[in-house]
């Protein structure tokens, strides 16, 4: 078994007038683990830390009087910018295959927001010419490409590190340095409290549940199974859903390799999530085998909203838990819809 971090961690994302006046905010302490957002003047010192040493890897100051133009990369800081109702200020977004929201699709084919390719291989000649000061990326991968070149122009390449976050809440936290940059650090404060106290009042529904359902999440890539770790954010939901994750026991915060033998001989498991498809005959021709797991009846996935799932379910994970919570406990919960899951028949 190996474990492999940055890429397969997917499968499991008009600008205002300057204030005039900034007011200070009233907020609380950073609890995430890879940034923090310190006060200098009228300025925000965001300090990024290496997701791998947790030593300071970037330090940018953000200017809160000034209107900023932004490339946004990464889609689940995207959700959190529409979160804010902060779109206007984006130039910039990811390919529209991966959009969910249809305000943006139609600003992309009205060309007023410009639809890039991934870091990798976005022109940086392109960026120049945007008119953008900031770039936002998912850092999978190395540095971004001429990212010192970017910032000889005063351009900032902000890496956001939300997917190595194994808390949920940990996760959602990540709005506070979108509102940094759209100086709405006051609401994005506020946002995060409701969300924190929406996810721990689910929580605490479900005190009294004693029973958990055994939990396989994950899907075969050519010959490989791969599986969140057991310290990862998957597993972290899936625990505070009261669910029994199989590989709950396993290290790490990315994702596991599994071969299809050790899936079908480990422990027997009652509900597979995330399989990757939304229909059981995609499945089956992906992976034949699967009709042998067990738990291959009771299939959950968020295929069918894809897009929707990456756009909103970080800044959303009370949802995120309330779906799983109907999927694990069913009847605990009044009535209701699912928001991001469904059932594969």
């Amino acid at each position: 078994m190996k474990i492999f971090y940055p890429f397969l961690i997917l499968l499991f994302a008009s600008c205002g007038a300057p204030s005039k006046e900034v007011k200070p905010a009233k907020l609380s302490a950073i609890t995430s683990r890879h940034f923090d957002l310190v006060e200098n003047g009228s300025d925000v010192l965001l300090k990024l830390f290496d997701p791998n040493t947790g030593k300071i890897e970037q330090e940018i100051t953000i200017d809160q009087t000034k209107a900023h133009k932004v490339i946004c990369l990464s889609t689940t800081s995207l959700g959190m910018f529409l979160a804010l109702e902060k779109s206007n200020v984006l130039i910039g977004v990811p390919e529209e295959k991966y959009i969910y929201d249809p305000a943006i699709k139609k600003a992309i084919e009205a060309k007023k927001i410009k639809a890039y390719s991934d870091e990798t291989s976005i022109n940086v000649e392109a960026i120049i010419a945007s008119g953008a000061d900031i770039v936002l990326y998912s850092g999978f991968g190395d540095k971004f490409p001429n990212a010192e070149k970017l910032a000889q122009l005063g351009i900032s390449t902000i890496p956001i590190y939300d997917w190595r976050e194994n808390e949920p809440l940990g996760k959602a936290e990540w709005i506070k340095v979108i509102g940094a940059i759209t100086n709405q650090r006051q609401e994005a404060e506020d946002y995060y409290n409701r969300v924190s106290e929406a996810y721990k009042a689910l929580k605490a529904k479900i005190t009294h549940i004693e029973t958990r359902p055994k939990v396989l999440s994950g899907n075969l890539i050519g010959d490989v199974w791969w599986a969140p770790a057991g310290n990862s954010y998957v597993a972290k939901l899936i625990a505070d859903a009261k669910g029994d994750y199989v590989f709950a026991k396993t290290e790490g915060t990315g994702s596991l390799s599994y071969s299809m033998e050790e899936i079908l001989e480990a422990p027997k498991t009652d509900i597979w999530i995330n399989p990757g498809f939304s229909k059981k005959s995609e499945i089956i021709s992906n992976t034949p085998l699967a009709h042998r797991i067990p738990s291959y009846q009771n299939v959950y996935c968020y295929s069918g909203n894809m897009n929707l799932f990456w756009e909103r379910s970080a800044i959303e994970p009370h949802h995120v838990l309330e779906d799983l919570i109907r999927i694990f406990h069913p009847g605990v919960l009044a009535d209701g819809n699912y928001y991001f899951y469904s059932k594969i028949d």
